[in-house]
């Protein structure tokens, strides 16, 4: 139920058993697109609210301003029941169904609705339709309701309908205007055809829903009867109340409760049930508009009602489109580091122009059931992107994600002016059929050793987004800090953490999780075990063997704290059941798998293991494979895939299940060896794709700095080359060199190849990569200047392979152009990348054809 105006009343005796809750309009999501002024009631686009994402059948309500001139271009809806309720204004719509052709066609141009106060307009999404909503006034922006409910069933033929309720209407008292289909969910297609609401006059709609609206005068009341006799679920049923933002906050209502809205507030009322009167009182300064909503209960059967994934992939869609006119218009990016200094490179303001007359976007199946967490290959990427001549855009694609990469590569084609401000493109017509090489294209962010705000690693999810990433790896406890909340084990994040605050909350990481999700990246966790565990010991000490040893601590550990997880200990196995129970179930929504660890295991440790005493492999890899199976069988039992470090199958050579994947680190051997015995393998040697600043040689005795060397010369990572982050206590280590260094620049970055010595046979087994940046020395300060642009050179391999169609590796020339201008691309979306080049590389062409004087053969 939506309420335009607000009442005050009393709770009659009646509804006793009714339950209020009210959501404040500045609660509310909020984005300001220039064009688009949109509030969210409900999780949709950029902002998400774990604690409102559906009421019963309800999905979404926004409410919109739509600037003049400016509106939602060409795009495809399955499945959803959307209505849009005009408060003012008016608002062009154009959809497939009006013709052939005529939703891509300028010659049909005239071929619309236009909707206007007063009126609803109402999409069956069903198999799938396209439509356009414009406002082509000249200066008067529109405002309206744009709300979707999940339909009862899914896969229906499409359908418009739409209605006129005239103010005197509904000034005489609440006028049902959506009511559901009288044949329900069993209706034949003849039923279908006829499309008879359940009440006469009314718009059907698949679901059990009843939507109504009143004007209510100040000082006056209107009743609305729940249900108005036509929905099948007589008791327990909810109710919405929104209150728009209509007449510059002087409009107010009190619920029966006696609650009072104002404009912009909602209510959710619950556990009322068919024939409860809601009496709405308006006890403002002006009239209020009110729109009720009666919705299926929240507890009744809902087996016939589809997966959130349908309203989940609109979603995708919708809000990939609105960042995609975001970037189109405020990306600011003007290539003059890629022409001739002072040159003419731009389109003269006089010259004539073609604008873009219209964009299809069409995708052609519905998303599978894997769409929100996917593995790798589950989810088709391919995707068709066409820019005609005539300034016709279409893009095609099977998924809703495919439509989320096409609509990137749609950014990527244009250039802001600089004298006019406006944005252009040269490269009209074009023709791209794009597809990723692998799978798994993925990102490893240490978030222990440093802590990151989640508002960093929300921006750190849009850079991958953009680089066409699609997972985060989160390695989210290490040996220094455990910044993540268990409330079943509290004390390891406010202990263990390091300092109050410094944690994700159960919140936060859902909302990471999720705005990842609808932008093609699913955030995956590693809780690495037993090894870098030491951070439990502030919490639960007696569970962990080797804790902090000094001087010494490079023979029980990687780098300091030492400390691992006992291996022969009921105690752990308590503890790790207890922490399996809280932190799966809650990630398994929006991750197809979970990452256990298992790097870097130092046997000398288990000498001081009261429940081992012993460093022999023969005792050790009995008890390793005891563990890696009992943290297996949770992670499966949860719906997820376990993902391992690669020492757990090659150093220790445990028996692992077929599901598992292997990522490697330490050497292309170690990908060719891991496809060899049969199991997937993500690969990311630490030689070319570790951008970290981890351990140099230490201070320690001459003899166990060799043992650290050679322990760490094989690892890929962003944060080699950039010095020792341990305090020397002698000047002799100079000059203070990390354990991998040298840096790793972009070149070399791009240079690796993932398939390099793998079978032809075994490829299908390598489903990706993952770039890595450790953060000894990286926090937010400088994140993106050591993360980018290389990760952005991974990207590209990820994608589209380390050789070209010829199987010729890809030229370091070539890349560096397009490397160079997607990095001021970066910069301008205020991700502060480091430079590929300096400007005069590639301002001034080279010899022989080469487009940068700055080469080199050696």
């Amino acid at each position: 139920m939506f309420a335009a105006r607000s009442a005050k009343s009393i709770m009659s005796q009646s509804l006793q058993h009714a339950k209020t809750v009210v959501r404040r309009s500045k609660d509310r999501g909020h984005a300001d697109h220039g064009w688009l002024d949109t509030y969210h009631t409900f999780s949709f686009a950029n902002y998400y609210d774990p604690n409102f994402e559906t009421f019963g059948a309800l999905r979404v309500l926004n409410e919109d301003r739509v600037a003049p001139q400016s509106g939602f271009p060409f795009h495809t809806h399955r499945n959803a029941e959307i209505f849009s309720y005009i408060l003012s204004g008016e608002l062009t719509h154009r959809d497939s169904m009006m013709g052939k052709g005529a939703a891509n066609s300028t010659a049909d141009k005239d071929l619309f609705y236009r909707i206007r106060r007063g009126d609803v307009q109402f999409t069956t999404g069903g198999s799938g339709i396209s439509h356009s909503e414009q406002n082509e006034h000249s200066s008067e922006p529109v405002h309206f309701l744009q709300i979707w409910a999940l339909p009862w069933k899914s896969g229906l033929t499409p359908r418009y309908h739409d209605l006129t309720v005239t103010d005197e209407r509904k000034r005489a008292g609440f006028v049902p205007i959506i009511s559901p289909l009288k044949a329900g969910i069993k209706a034949t297609v003849e039923e279908e055809k006829a499309a008879i609401p359940a009440i006469e006059g009314t718009i059907p709609i698949h679901a059990d829903l009843v939507m109504g609206a009143s004007i209510i005068a100040e000082g006056t009341s209107a009743t609305w009867k729940v249900g108005a006799g036509a929905v099948t679920s007589k008791e327990s049923r909810n109710v919405y109340i929104h209150l728009p933002m209509t007449n510059a906050g002087k409009a107010k209502v009190g619920m029966p409760d006696g609650t009072v809205l104002g404009e912009g507030d909602g209510a959710f009322v619950s556990k009322v049930n068919e024939g409860d009167a809601l009496t709405i009182e308006s006890i403002g300064t002006a009239e209020a508009e009110t729109i009720t909503q009666k919705r299926l209960s929240s507890n009744a059967t809902t087996n016939s009602l589809p997966n959130l994934n349908a309203a989940a992939s609109y979603a995708i869609v919708q809000a990939a489109i609105q960042r995609t006119q975001d970037r189109l218009f405020n990306d600011n990016f003007v290539p003059w580091k890629f022409h001739p200094r002072n040159s003419d490179f731009e389109p003269a303001n006089n010259a004539s122009q073609v604008l873009v007359k219209s964009v299809i976007i069409q995708q052609n199946q519905s998303d599978s059931a894997a769409i929100l967490k996917p593995r790798a290959g589950e989810v088709n990427e391919r995707y068709t992107l066409s820019i005609t001549a005539a300034g016709a855009v279409e893009i095609t694609s099977v998924s809703s994600i495919g439509i989320l990469r096409a609509l990137e590569t749609f950014t990527q084609l244009f250039y802001e002016h600089s004298s006019n401000g406006g944005v252009y493109s040269p490269y009209a017509p074009v023709n791209i059929i794009d597809a990723p090489k692998f799978g798994h294209r993925g990102f490893n962010m240490d978030v222990a050793r440093s802590y990151y705000p989640p508002s960093f690693i929300l921006h750190t999810i849009d850079a991958l987004s953009w680089n066409k990433f699609n997972r985060l790896h989160l390695h989210v406890t290490d040996a220094q800090s455990w910044p993540l909340d268990i409330p079943a084990l509290p004390n390891l994040s406010i202990k263990g953490a390091y300092q109050a605050g410094l944690s994700y909350s159960r919140e936060q990481l859902a909302q990471i999780q999720e705005y990842a999700m609808y932008r093609g990246i699913e955030v995956f966790l590693e809780i690495d075990m037993p090894g870098h565990t030491s951070a439990i010991a502030l919490a639960y000490p007696d569970l962990i063997t080797g804790y902090n040893v000094q001087p010494n601590w490079g023979d029980y550990a990687a780098e300091p704290p030492s400390g691992s997880l006992k291996l022969n200990s009921s105690a752990v196995y308590a503890f790790l059941h207890t922490l399996w129970e809280d932190l799966l179930p809650r990630v398994a929504p929006y991750s197809a798998y979970f990452h256990t660890g298992g790097d870097e295991v130092k046997a000398n440790v288990y000498n001081l293991d009261e429940t081992v005493r012993s460093n022999a492999t023969s005792v050790l890899q009995p008890l390793l494979q005891k563990f890696v199976d009992f943290n297996h069988d949770y992670v499966r039992a949860a719906g997820m895939t376990p993902v391992v470090w690669e020492e757990m199958l090659l150093q220790w050579n445990l028996t692992l299940g077929s599901d598992v994947v292997v990522q490697t680190w330490l050497s292309d051997e170690a990908v060719a060896q891991t496809v060899a015995k049969g199991h997937k393998a993500l690969a990311g040697n630490y030689n070319y794709w570790v951008f970290l600043g981890l351990l140099p040689p230490s201070p320690l005795p001459s003899d166990t700095r060799m043992r650290l060397l050679i322990a760490f010369i094989r690892i890929q990572y962003l944060d080699c080359g950039r010095g020792s982050w341990l305090d020397p206590i002698t000047r002799a280590t100079s000059p203070f060199l990390d354990y991998c260094n040298p840096f790793k620049n972009w070149h070399l970055v791009y240079s690796y190849d993932p398939l390099l010595g793998i079978p032809a046979n075994s490829s299908n087994l390598v489903l990706g990569g993952e770039v890595h940046l450790w953060s000894e020395l990286a926090d937010p300060t400088n994140w993106d200047s050591v993360a980018w642009p290389r990760a952005a050179a991974a990207a590209e391999v990820l994608w589209s392979g380390a050789k070209d169609e010829q199987g010729r590796n890809r030229s370091l020339v070539d890349a560096g152009g397009r490397l160079g201008e997607w990095r001021e691309r970066l910069v301008g979306r205020g991700i502060a990348a480091g430079p590929v080049q300096m400007p005069f590389c590639r301002m001034t062409p080279g010899g022989n054809g080469n487009a940068s004087l700055c080469l080199s053969d050696g």
